[in-house]
């Protein structure tokens, strides 16, 4: 009961923290949700790497924390090449909580943690499929179509390793 609880509530807090995608997404607005959602799951992925009980979602933790690393170097260096710079590396508050949740948690913790990831990812595919379909810039469009399969891949393993961990 307790596991099912914790997981609703990341749900629900995972989903407060997503961005309000609009058929129009601007720029601006992808930018900061895309570096919000690196900077949470290589936060995310440092403490699994180093707390989950499962070897399985501590490798997990470590491929988001490296993988996340490289995606936000890849919009860097687009907007490198228009001029623009990137925004600091901060999470939203919504996420600042996840993470709290994350290390506050103990034997649930890698349950928390790949919930957290299927709804997180659910949220970055959506982002970057709607701005890879409309969004006002072609160099940020094409970073959001090139990263969409890595995200996909991300949460067909977050799944897979739901699905071990349920039995």
């Amino acid at each position: 009961m307790t596991r099912i609880l914790a997981s609703a509530a990341a749900a629900a807090l995972i989903l407060s923290a997503a961005p309000v995608v609009h058929a129009q997404t601007s720029s601006r607005d992808f930018v900061v949700a895309a570096a919000q959602s690196d900077a949470y799951e290589r936060e995310a992925g440092h403490i699994a790497a180093r707390k989950a009980r499962s070897s399985a979602v501590r490798r997990f933790g470590q491929m988001m924390a490296s993988a996340h690393a490289r995606t936000t170097r890849t919009l860097k260096a687009a907007l490198q090449r228009e001029g623009r710079r990137a925004p600091p590396p901060a999470m939203s508050p919504e996420q600042d909580r996840m993470i709290a949740d994350l290390r506050g948690a103990g034997r649930s913790f890698d349950s928390m943690y790949v919930d957290q990831q299927i709804q997180a990812h659910e949220q970055a595919l959506s982002l970057l499929q709607d701005y890879a379909r409309s969004g006002d810039d072609r160099q940020l469009r094409r970073v959001a179509s090139n990263t969409i399969p890595l995200v996909r891949e991300h949460l067909q393993e977050a799944r897979r390793l739901q699905r071990n961990m349920r039995g």
